[in-house]
């Protein structure tokens, strides 16, 4: 959870001399899961300023389009989970993984009340953020631990959290995956926790990726580690 903050502030300590050579900084976050605080709380605290990094926070759902951004010089640092940053280091993309905050998806399965139970999904339209992240993955994850095929469900992309509220609401989606808060509302609206995934063996790191956009020597780079 720390993750951001941490990354941050070392790199505050470490490379003044460069934080210091371009005057605003914009670092990108997925959503507004309690997950993705520690970002906001960098912001909210003043501890941008009081490191002296001039920084810029923007909402972009979905870590492949977070990447794409990264990659293309629109952002600067991303809280990010693992998915994308592995992708595109595959394809010779210059990025590195700085700091790990977890190894558990912080998210729950929530479903309309009529669906009781993982099999019931068969069938049935589950909502991502958007597909080649984190969502996805913990959904293909839980799906095979649970024994059901991936073809046996409609995989959506639907946008942000808020978004896929609405759509169980209207029954435009069967189930999604949320983190809190938006659980706690879920369930007030009566929706119903299939389960959290932290209780399942499934596992995957999120991680704040930075593009290796700076002249950092390996020396520097062994010293933020």
């Amino acid at each position: 959870m720390l993750g951001m903050l941490f990354l941050l502030w070392a790199a505050s300590l470490i490379f003044p001399s460069i934080l210091a050579a371009q005057d605003r900084y914009v670092v990108s976050y997925g959503g507004f899961g309690g997950y993705q605080v520690p970002i906001w709380v960098t912001k909210e605290l003043g501890l941008l300023e009081k490191y002296k990094i001039h920084a810029d926070l923007v909402m972009i759902p979905g870590s492949s389009r977070q990447m794409q951004a990264l990659l293309g010089g629109s952002i600067h640092f991303s809280q990010i989970d693992a998915t994308a940053p592995v992708t595109a280091y595959l394809q010779g993309a210059n990025l590195v993984v700085v700091a790990g905050a977890l190894n558990k998806f912080p998210f729950s399965v929530v479903a309309r009340p009529e669906i009781r139970q993982p099999a019931d999904l068969i069938g049935k339209k589950i909502g991502i953020v958007n597909f080649g992240g984190q969502n996805e993955l913990s959904v293909l994850m839980a799906l095979k631990e649970w024994n059901i095929p991936r073809e046996a469900v409609n995989i959506i992309p639907a946008g942000p959290s808020e978004g896929r509220m609405v759509a169980l609401n209207t029954k435009a989606l069967d189930a999604t995956v949320l983190s809190p808060p938006q659980t706690i509302q879920a369930e007030k609206l009566g929706f119903r926790t299939l389960v959290h995934m932290s209780d399942l063996k499934a596992s995957f790191p999120l991680d704040t990726a930075l593009r290796h956009r700076f002249p950092w020597t390996r020396s520097s780079c062994t010293a933020l580690f």
